[in-house]
This record gives structure tokens, sequence and C-alpha cells, in this order.
């Protein structure tokens, strides 16, 4: 079930924010630890690289969907950037 809209832009995202403000604080630390105790298989190391880029990621494209909204257009103009910012994030985080 989806939270109402205002529960999900005034409550989730600010919640984003400081999610991901943790995780850029905490994941060096634990990158250290993870590849000192993995021993060469750095599954840790991997699992917290992600951890750690998918929250900044998705703050990004937050920021950026907001300039795309607050820039305006015409729909199908504003429809293929939004595509195209997915697409972005996507191929973005398949290559992490």
């Amino acid at each position: 079930m989806i939270p109402p809209r205002f529960v999900r832009r005034l409550v989730l995202i600010p919640l984003l924010v400081v999610v991901t403000a943790v995780a850029v604080a905490v994941g060096p630390p634990l990158l250290l630890l993870g590849l000192v105790a993995s021993r060469g298989r750095r599954r840790v190391a991997r699992v917290t690289v992600v951890a750690v880029s998918w929250p900044v990621m998705e703050c990004v494209v937050l920021c950026a969907a907001l300039a795309l909204w607050s820039a305006g257009g015409d729909a199908e103009t504003a429809r293929e950037r939004h595509y195209a910012l997915c697409g972005w994030f996507l191929g973005r985080m398949y290559g992490v």
C-alpha cells in the first residue's frame, strides 16, 4: 500500500536524506572492515558499495526530478526527460 502523497513528500523524502547522510558517514569504516574481514572474496565490500551508492543516487535523481518538475514544459518533453533520467539512474546503478 502506497502512503498518501503528503506523507511521501513531507516524511519519506527527508527520511531518505537522513538515511543517505548516515550511509555516507558509516560507509567508509564499514568498507574497510569488510575488506579486512572478507579475505579476498569482497562480498561485504560489494554490498557496502551498493548500500551506500543506492541512497546517494536516489537523492541525486530526486533533486533532478524536482528540477525537471520546476522547469515545466509540455507533457511529452517532460515524459521523455523523466524516462531519460530513470534510464540514467538504472545504468549507473547497474555499473555499480
